[in-house]
């Protein structure tokens, strides 16, 4: 028996010092009396090295998803609210189950004052000022009225239709917002300084398109991504003109000018 376990244990030799080797060759099975000293060493050193220990076993790393940045510049207005996002062809991989967004009334203001909220989605418009409010939209998108109601109350809608929506008060014509209802979830609103990013996009063939509140929605232009690929898109738009948009990186198509994306 303990001849059998020290021939099991012959293959941890290289992972043991050479004096260790040596001490397991010095071993006389003859002189140890009791078998259970050879058993508590074999799987003392079997738990510690096992022996399926193998390089092939190392856990796989996800593919990383295509990424595109970029910046967004409006000539006439630098500070215009905006958002860009990017369709994929195969629109049902991306459904995703309807959210909840909320736009406060506080401080006699809706915060945030703009919000971009994909298809399906609600969003819920709690008053949290000391004085009755009320919400509505007149925008073809989505028309309602929540009607008037009192401090600490909270109303909710549904946005079924892609477009911008117009939120506004009865109470308090200052008060409005801005809801853009799109039918993705890869998109970004440009920061400050006009630049934007969106990460993780599966593999797919994407319709790039932006909106902007000062100077119209976008023209169709395609990208095809694969895992891994980063495209630069720089896009200056000119109210009254096409936009102006450069894409670096590698493409398998140019642009192709068409009607614009009915979100203005």
């Amino acid at each position: 028996m303990t001849r059998t376990i020290l021939k099991r244990l012959e293959p941890f030799s290289h992972i043991l010092s050479s004096r260790h080797v040596l001490r397991i060759r010095w071993l006389d099975p003859i002189r140890i009396k009791s078998p259970f000293l050879f058993v508590l060493l074999f799987v003392a050193l079997t738990g510690l090295f096992p022996s399926n220990i193998s390089s092939n076993n190392a856990p796989s790393v996800a593919l990383k998803g295509a990424s595109v940045r970029g910046a967004l510049r409006c000539r006439s207005n630098p500070h215009t609210r905006a958002v860009v996002y990017l369709k994929p062809t195969q629109s049902s991989s991306v459904r995703t189950q309807p959210r909840t967004h909320t736009m406060l009334q506080q401080g006699l203001r809706f915060i945030p004052t703009f919000l971009v909220i994909q298809k399906g989605d609600f969003v819920a418009f709690p008053n949290h000022d000391p004085l009755y409010h009320n919400v509505f939209s007149p925008s073809p998108t989505r028309l309602f009225n929540l009607g008037i109601y009192a401090p600490g109350e909270s109303r909710r809608i549904r946005f079924d239709k892609t477009g911008v929506v117009h939120v506004l008060c009865h109470l308090h014509p200052q008060m409005h917002a801005v809801i853009v209802v799109i039918d993705t979830p890869y998109f970004a609103i440009p920061q400050s300084d006009h630049t934007f990013q969106i990460d993780d996009l599966p593999p797919d063939t994407y319709t790039l398109g932006f909106w902007t509140e000062h100077c119209g929605a976008s023209r169709k232009t395609t990208l095809n991504l694969e895992n891994g690929d980063t495209r630069t898109i720089q896009i200056v738009i000119t109210p009254g003109g096409p936009p102006d948009i450069l894409i670096e990186g590698p493409r398998d198509r140019e642009d192709q000018p068409s009607s614009a994306i009915p979100l203005n």
